[in-house]
């Protein structure tokens, strides 16, 4: 199909635009036309696997230079086109940044946040953790970290990576220094007791 070579082509060459907000912006035209021309992809042609894999990137870039100009609506379409046009089994790569776009147009996130459930706990813990950090609502933030710790509840090492950002999370928004001690210790603790395995 003439559009995913097309598309395949662009990606090659955006590859290196990618990597910074700054060098993102200049994409975000010819992104929007390749969307559009991979959406005119008809139904009856089956994507194979590493096509829907290849869109959901193109999907995600698109997202993402969004984000960076706050298009938060756009940005959500986009997502949510995405998410129509590639299985499920992709969903997890565009699923953080629908969060992040639903808080940040002030929606309740709630039902969103359950649904990660379905992909693996480190996919969660990744969604959760990017909720936190860019999300304007404190609560929220807190919230994501706390689901994160719980995901990772059998999961020693990858606890110290979410109580290490907690710590510092913590720490940035003024909260009692105790509070990122208590944090830090837990961590210490968890890696302690790794070593006496």
């Amino acid at each position: 199909i003439l559009a995913m070579t097309t598309a395949k082509h662009f990606w090659n060459a955006a590859v290196p635009f990618a990597a910074s907000r700054v060098t993102r912006s200049v994409l975000l035209s010819p992104l929007r036309r390749i969307v559009e021309q991979l959406l005119r992809i008809p139904a009856s042609h089956k994507l194979l696997a590493r096509e829907q894999e290849f869109m959901t990137k193109i999907f995600r870039l698109l997202a993402m230079t969004l984000v960076d100009t706050s298009m938060w609506e756009d940005a959500l379409t986009i997502i949510n086109l995405g998410c129509s046009t590639v299985s499920e089994r992709y969903h997890e790569d565009l699923w953080g940044l629908k969060l992040l776009c639903s808080s940040m147009l002030g929606r309740n996130i709630a039902a969103e946040v359950l649904q990660i459930k379905r992909f693996g706990p480190g996919a969660q813990a990744k969604i959760l953790i990017s909720l936190a950090e860019s999300s304007p609502n404190r609560r929220e933030q807190y919230a994501a970290y706390q689901r994160s710790l719980r995901i990772f509840e059998d999961s020693p090492m990858a606890r110290v990576d979410v109580l290490m950002s907690l710590a510092d999370w913590l720490h940035g928004e003024g909260f009692p220094l105790q509070d990122v001690t208590d944090a830090i210790m837990d961590a210490i603790e968890l890696l302690m007791s790794a070593d006496d395995r």
